[in-house]
């Protein structure tokens, strides 16, 4: 006949089952061990769809902010009649400097990592 096992004897093995499958083995040595797979994890088009739509609010800060800053100018230029079609593109000109400095090595990362 079988001895019940007092509590303390069981509850050792209740917390701590035993190790996980996966848990704790670095992504690398994961990726090895499962044939026919990539070792790059995969995006999903969601995950793809919320890293464009931050991208897009970070570029509109950065546009939004470098405007501010010569909001002031711009209304002079525009108060003392330059056209619009004339300081538009100056404006622009200006402030996607640091977009396309910032964009182009990005996306040149990306598209390598593909």
């Amino acid at each position: 006949m079988q001895q019940p096992e007092g509590v303390l004897e069981v509850l050792p093995q209740i917390v701590d089952p035993g190790p996980t499958p996966g848990v704790g083995v670095p992504f690398a040595e994961r990726a090895r061990a499962t044939p026919g797979r990539d070792s790059r994890p995969e995006w999903s088009p969601s995950s793809e769809l919320l890293t464009l739509l931050l991208a897009t609010i970070g570029i509109y800060g950065t546009l939004s902010y470098i405007v501010g800053l010569r909001s002031r100018e711009i209304a002079i230029r525009l108060s003392l009649g330059a056209a619009h079609c004339i300081v538009l593109p100056d404006v622009l000109r200006n402030a996607l400097k640091p977009v396309l400095a910032g964009g182009a090595p990005g996306a040149l990362l990306a598209v390598e990592r593909r």
